[in-house]
């Protein structure tokens, strides 16, 4: 009998909302590991969703939690970031993917909110270099130092990430998708083709090309 084969058909472009003061910097490396941070739902990594919308959601909260400093020309900013898929079929990364909630998904995520360590990882020297599943919903960040305070286990921490702020309970689709390019080794396959840019309340999309960032041209508007 003949192995089962999976393979995974990425779409063209994900996203990543970020700030424009930090777009001199993903220009000059995208995956740049000494940049990522250990406490993070799937660890140190790029994260990117296939959603648009929910990367600009993310490039709000980005600058808000950046405090305002009206000595810096900082706004929020969304990344379009392409995908090269035939050469991430030829890198054969080490990929983990949740397809929906669950509690394995909750454990993963725990596991890696409470590692603040640069130097470990709770994956050890296994940990995969591309990681797609859902988002917790609600504070995460709060929700994993209240477990840890009262020593909560990973079923009351996945009852808790799948509701929202008024503790209602979410299916996978209204969690949201995220994608974490957890390798450097992976940087062949990607490159910023433009980026949004939020400025007198509209989003306005730059392209940008495989020449970087410096060769942006507006295209068109997306309006909110």
């Amino acid at each position: 009998m003949n192995q089962a084969q999976t393979e995974f058909r990425f779409q063209k472009y994900v996203y990543h909302g970020t700030s424009s003061v930090y777009l001199e910097s993903f220009a000059a490396k995208l995956l740049n590991s000494e940049k990522w941070l250990p406490n993070r739902d799937f660890g140190s990594a790029l994260y990117t969703t296939i959603s648009l919308e929910q990367a600009e959601i993310w490039a709000l909260q980005t600058v808000q939690k950046m405090g305002f400093d009206d000595t810096i020309d900082m706004k929020p900013c969304v990344l379009k970031i392409a995908i090269d898929a035939a050469r991430l079929r030829e890198l054969s990364p080490r990929m983990l993917v949740f397809m929906g909630d669950s509690i394995e998904w909750a454990r993963f995520i725990y596991r890696h909110r409470v590692n603040t360590d640069r130097s470990s990882d709770p994956c050890g020297t296994d940990h995969p270099d591309l990681i797609i599943g859902p988002m917790g919903d609600n504070d995460t960040g709060a929700i994993v130092k209240m477990g840890q305070l009262s020593g909560k286990d990973d079923r009351w921490f996945y009852d808790q990430i799948i509701r929202d702020r008024n503790h209602r309970k979410l299916d996978t689709l209204q969690l949201g998708n995220q994608i974490a390019f957890c390798s450097e080794a992976l940087s062949p396959c990607l490159h910023i083709a433009g980026y949004y840019l939020f400025e007198y309340g509209r989003w306005e999309y730059h392209a940008t090309g495989r020449k970087g960032i410096r060769t942006t041209r507006l295209l068109r508007t997306r309006n909110r």
